[in-house]
């Protein structure tokens, strides 16, 4: 309890700017081993507690309503990081897509479509580089509301992704509603590819 306390306490006064850091995890094309994508990690580094792993920071800053914040540096900063990979490259290899994950928080707030815009717009990167991963679970917490800002956004050229699907209550009706480019099968079920029955069915 003390060490939630101190966390909690923490992230009020966390700057993002200042505390966090962005780490890129490639994600590659089987069939060429190339990569096709990079997705953006949030990482904490407190000065007196270190390092705080993600699978801690992130469910209290989504109890407190300081994941707002942290969702919305996250995402200027990785578009911010993708534009200027555009750039050093100068076209000489084929630009990779930056994927953010959108918490629940975030894609609940009237703001949300134009927080995305003005990422992609401050940092110049062509709306088709940019993937949102959204969860089944929070697009089915306020369904209607997230259909319409993730259509606003895929209209833009944004691409749409479904992470962790099978966990939640989400339906394929569902997936025929929403502006679904990339669906992420929980890891869960394909662990076992190649030496599960199951896993490999589907």
């Amino acid at each position: 309890v003390r060490v939630r306390n101190r966390l909690q306490h923490a992230l009020l006064g966390l700057c993002p700017e200042r505390d966090l850091r962005l780490a890129y995890q490639s994600i590659v094309d089987l069939e060429t081993a190339q990569p096709v994508a990079v997705e953006a990690l949030a990482r904490w580094h407190h000065r007196k507690l270190g390092t705080i792993a993600p699978e801690v920071f992130v469910p209290l800053a989504e109890s407190s309503g300081a994941i707002v914040g942290i969702c919305r540096w996250v995402l200027s900063q990785a578009c911010r990081d993708a534009r200027r990979e555009m750039d050093a490259a100068d076209g000489s290899i084929p630009p990779r897509a930056m994927s953010v994950n959108v918490s629940s928080r975030q894609l609940s707030r009237a703001s949300f479509v134009d927080d995305v815009t003005n990422a992609i717009e401050e940092s110049d990167l062509p709306a088709g580089q940019l993937i949102l991963e959204v969860t089944e679970t929070a697009v089915l917490d306020d369904w209607e509301a997230a259909a319409s800002s993730l259509a606003q956004l895929n209209k833009r050229g944004v691409r749409i992704a479904i992470d962790d699907f099978g966990t939640g209550y989400a339906t394929l009706k569902h997936l025929k509603q929403v502006p679904v480019d990339i669906v992420k099968i929980d890891r869960s079920f394909v662990a076992g590819l190649g030496r599960n029955d199951g896993d490999t069915a589907i």
